[in-house]
This record gives C-alpha cells, structure tokens and sequence, in this order.
C-alpha cells in the first residue's frame, strides 16, 4: 500500500459539452465547478486484476454491493421491484449502445 495525501482540487466543469471529453451531452452532473478536500488515504501500489479479485471473492466469500439486494432501511422511498441486486450502480441507457 502508497498513502496519497490529501490536497483540494477543482471539481467539475462550467460548460462540459465544451470539453474534448464532454461530447455533445449537457453533462449536468459535472456542475457545478467547485473545490473538494479529500483527506489522505492509502491505496494499493499495483493493480488488482480480475482473476486476483475472484480468488479474493471466493476464499472469503466476499459479496460485492453490487450483488447485494438493497434494503428498505438504504431507499425507505424506493418501489419493492426497485430493490434488486445490481440496480444501486447500473442504469439502463435509454437506447442500445453499439
């Protein structure tokens, strides 16, 4: 493990669709500009690969939120067909992607 340190930085943009990798898409969660502190934290010195994770996952038996069901105590509003495993961090796009 490298410890990074903590530092500020700006965050976001002003007009994203201005940007090389903006696109042409408005983009409106990179808005506003503003500054973050991020406190210092340690992180691995080399990559983990897929294969290195797996083994991780099932010599511990580790279950990624992803694959967990969210509860109603996380999303008290959220309808019960809503509460799947996987729908916290994928959201369908709205047509097929090439």
């Amino acid at each position: 493990m490298v410890y990074i340190p903590g530092g500020e930085f700006s965050m976001g943009s002003l007009d994203p669709t201005e940007m090389v990798c903006g696109g042409d898409q408005p983009m409106d969660d990179a808005r506003p500009l503003h500054r973050v502190y991020l406190d210092g934290f340690f992180m691995d010195a080399t990559e983990v690969t897929n294969e290195e994770f797996e083994r991780f996952a099932t010599a511990t038996g580790y279950v990624t939120v992803a694959e967990r069901k969210p509860t109603r105590e996380e999303f008290p509003d959220a309808p019960e067909e809503n509460l799947v495993a996987g729908s916290v961090v994928f959201s369908p796009p709205p047509k097929a992607v090439p």
